[in-house]
């Protein structure tokens, strides 16, 4: 139980999770510290896994804790704004720890357990943020996100990975398939505050009316290096700025308000892996009628601002 597997059925759409290494890396660390691993396990009760180790113990620890800092009035309660959230996940038990990491800070959730579901709630309702877990039955995390990004009837929300992988390919897939951010599991709270953070604070510009004429459209590849590693941001910069011609042709053929949408998200989520925030709200916001060519424009000037970093990073 305790050595290292691989999982017969690799797709992204089986039913169980996981790599087969959890607890045989569990199994080295306690050895590494001078202890053991052990199981108990009883047929129809259900299995439990324990540990020991050696540890030390420093008396002045408690030193070199720093002192609680006294908070009062506003700055005692969240700034995350409330968030309308969609939980896709498909264990029972992430479910409940990701449901109340996200109670404890403020938000409820919605629940999908595949992501099918997922597709069908977001025809139903308007999220700012979909958790989106990758691998789960029925359908997975990518083609869901695919799917969602494809309704042009409906506001699209920010999509953020979750997933045990944190290989730069996979990532990549991850945002390739349209999501906007990705976070490795297991999570820690911090990591979950900072991403609503960040999302409420944009919900102010994505509600407003889209600034056409606006040339504010820098960009920010901390993010997207963050996730993909810098070679793996160089090559979607790459890919983007092959594709502008395109993206952009569709939005000037696009004479019916359902194509027009369509290809006013395509350039939205591009211009979000890149940090063009407002950009992004702009283009999500836009009217075919109104803003078209203004808004085209905007995309070419960050194009052109990529390529030049790209030649010159």
């Amino acid at each position: 139980l305790f050595q290292s597997f691989t999982q017969a059925d690799a797709s992204t759409t089986r039913r169980y999770g996981g790599t087969g290494l959890g607890l045989a890396i569990c199994k080295r660390l306690a050895e590494c510290m001078g202890g053991e691993v052990a199981v108990h396990s009883e047929p129809g009760k259900g299995s439990e896994f324990s540990f020991t180790f050696i540890a030390g113990f420093d008396p002045a620890w408690q030193d070199r804790l720093p002192a609680p800092v006294a908070v009062s009035g506003a700055a005692a309660q969240t700034a995350i704004a409330p968030l309308r959230v969609l939980l896709v996940e498909d264990n029972a038990i992430n479910q409940q720890v990701a449901l109340q990491m996200l109670a404890s800070l403020g938000c409820t959730a919605d629940l999908a357990a595949d992501g099918r579901a997922a597709v069908d709630a977001v025809q139903q309702r308007d999220y700012d943020l979909v958790l989106m877990d990758v691998q789960m039955p029925v359908m997975d995390g990518l083609e869901a996100t695919r799917r969602i990004r494809a309704l042009s009837d409906r506001p699209q929300p920010r999509i953020c990975a979750m997933s045990a992988s944190v290989l730069d390919e996979e990532r990549r897939a991850c945002i390739v398939a349209g999501m906007d951010r990705h976070l490795a599991k297991p999570f820690r709270r911090a990591e979950l505050d900072r991403l609503l953070r960040e999302i409420a604070a944009t919900q102010g510009a994505s509600a407003g009316q889209p600034d056409a004429a606006g040339d504010d459209d820098a960009f920010s590849l901390e993010r997207l290096i963050d996730d993909l590693g810098d070679d793996g941001a160089v090559e979607l910069i790459d890919e983007l700025i092959v594709a502008a011609d395109e993206s952009l042709r569709a939005l000037h053929a696009a004479r019916e308000s359902a194509a027009f949408v369509r290809a006013a998200q395509t350039l939205a989520v591009n211009s979000r892996m890149v940090g063009a925030e407002p950009l992004a709200a702009a283009l999500l916001a836009a009217d075919a009628d109104q803003h078209r060519e203004a808004l085209a424009l905007r995309y070419t000037k960050l194009v052109e601002r990529l390529r030049g970093w790209r030649n010159h990073p």
